[in-house]
């Protein structure tokens, strides 16, 4: 029994030494919206990237599981692309999650010292499309923030905030612009009118 019990402390020792390593040495991620603000016109597309930067280290992220709100009277979600910095995946997962909300998620395959040294400290996780349908301003941020780093465990996140802006593309010319075109118009008729009477004079 105290040879068991000598075993069991000493393996106990060398978990908690490793787990104390691994804190001192794991990764946290922030995901910010590039741009962080835009403009755009009424029926027009608005694109927006996500981006991951690390921090900390070493390690890499491995894998997130995102929930971003967004004004649905103002703007709405056409679609999303992936980026490159995961390695290899199944692919961006993005999903609506109820009226104004994505789910956006997607986890490496790759070995974690493939991922670790093949990632850079900033890059793209997914590019998202949206239309504008309202004019107004749509905030855009995280509601929920999942991250995990190359072997699967769970690292702290956090996120920014970004903004779309939509204007209306229709021009209503000034009251005085009308008046002018109209007497312009009327000017011209009047001088047409006045070379048909010459000729046939």
């Amino acid at each position: 029994m105290k040879t068991s019990s000598m075993f069991l402390a000493a393996g106990l020792a060398t978990f908690m030494a490793a787990a104390s390593q691994r804190a001192e040495g794991a990764i946290s991620v922030s995901f910010s919206f590039d741009p962080g603000a835009q403009t755009v016109g009424l029926g027009d597309s608005a694109f927006v990237g996500i981006y991951s930067t690390e921090a900390g280290g070493p390690g890499a992220l491995g894998g997130f599981f995102l929930d971003l709100t967004f004004n649905p009277a103002i703007v709405s979600f056409v679609g999303a692309t992936g980026g490159t910095g995961l390695g290899t995946t199944l692919g961006l997962s993005a999903t609506n999650a109820g009226l104004g909300k994505i789910n956006l998620n997607e986890v490496s395959w790759d070995a974690p010292a493939t991922l670790v040294a093949g990632q850079a400290d900033t890059f793209l996780i997914a590019m998202l499309e949206f239309s504008a349908v309202g004019v107004g301003t749509s905030g855009l941020a995280f509601s929920l923030l999942d991250a995990s780093d190359e072997n699967g465990f769970s690292i702290q996140a956090s996120g920014g905030t970004g903004s779309i802006t939509v204007t209306s593309t229709s021009v209503i010319p000034e009251p005085g612009s009308v008046l002018g075109l109209g007497l312009l118009l009327s000017s011209g008729l009047l001088v047409r009118s006045r070379r048909r009477a010459a000729l046939r004079s």
